[in-house]
C-alpha cells in the first residue's frame, strides 16, 4: 500500500492541548470599551506646560456605566452628574496611568495627575475632556516628545492617535509630528504593538 492511501493519524489528546496553548490570544480577545482619543498639546512661554484629551466613549459602555451610576441619557450631564461620573468612572484611571504613556527625549516619565476633568453626553455618547498637567521646557536643544495612549490589558481598545493632533499656545515654538510604533512597548503577549504620536518642539 503506498504512503498516499494511509488514514492520516488522529492527533493525540496531548497534541491538542499545546495547538490551544499555542494558539495566538489575540483571536479570541474581547474588548469590552472602545473609545476615540483626541490629544491636544499645550505650550507655555518655556515649553510643554499640559496634555489635554479628550475620549469618546462607545453607546455600550455609555448606556452600562449611566444605568450604573443612575444617570439618565437623554439629558445633560449637570454639575452633581459629572462630579458623581468622575468620583465613580474616572478618578480609579489614575492607578492605570489614565493609560497614558509619555516619553521625553526617548525616557519613559510618570503620568502625573489629572487637574481638570468635565463630562457630558453627545450622540448618545459619553464624553470626557481632562488635562494632565506635564512640564518639559524647551531649551536650545530640541524637545522629543512621545505620546501614546493604551490599555495593556486589552480591555479597553483605543483608537489613538488622532489625524490631526491639537496644539495650543505654541507661537514660540515650531512643533513637527509624526506617528510610530512602539515595537518596545507591545502588549497582548506582542502582539499588539502601540502608535505613538513623536514630536519634536524647538524655539523659533
Amino acid at each position: 500500500m503506498s504512503s498516499l492511501s494511509r488514514r492520516p493519524a488522529r492527533p493525540t489528546p496531548s497534541f491538542l492541548l499545546l495547538c490551544l496553548l499555542l494558539w495566538p490570544p489575540a483571536a479570541a480577545a474581547h474588548p469590552h470599551v472602545f473609545v476615540v482619543c483626541d490629544a491636544t498639546l499645550a505650550f507655555d512661554a518655556k515649553g510643554l506646560s499640559a496634555i489635554r484629551q479628550t475620549w469618546v466613549f462607545d453607546e455600550f459602555f455609555t448606556a452600562m456605566i449611566l444605568g450604573d451610576l443612575g444617570l439618565p441619557l437623554d439629558r445633560p450631564l449637570d454639575a452633581a452628574a459629572q462630579a458623581r461620573v468622575r468620583d465613580h468612572a474616572f478618578v480609579n484611571l489614575r492607578n492605570f496611568g489614565y493609560f497614558t504613556a509619555i516619553r521625553v527625549n526617548g525616557r519613559r516619565m510618570p503620568t502625573p495627575g489629572h487637574s481638570r476633568f468635565a463630562a457630558r453626553l453627545a450622540d448618545g455618547r459619553l464624553i470626557y475632556d481632562f488635562e494632565l498637567p506635564f512640564r518639559a521646557e524647551v531649551g536650545k536643544a530640541p524637545l522629543r516628545l512621545g505620546l501614546s495612549v493604551f490599555d495593556e490589558s486589552y480591555y479597553t481598545f483605543i483608537e489613538f492617535p488622532p489625524q490631526d493632533i491639537g496644539i495650543m499656545g505654541a507661537e514660540g515654538f515650531d512643533v513637527s509630528w509624526d506617528v510610530a510604533r512602539w515595537a518596545d512597548s507591545a502588549y497582548y503577549l506582542g502582539q499588539i504593538v502601540p502608535d505613538a504620536v513623536e514630536a519634536v518642539v524647538q524655539r523659533k
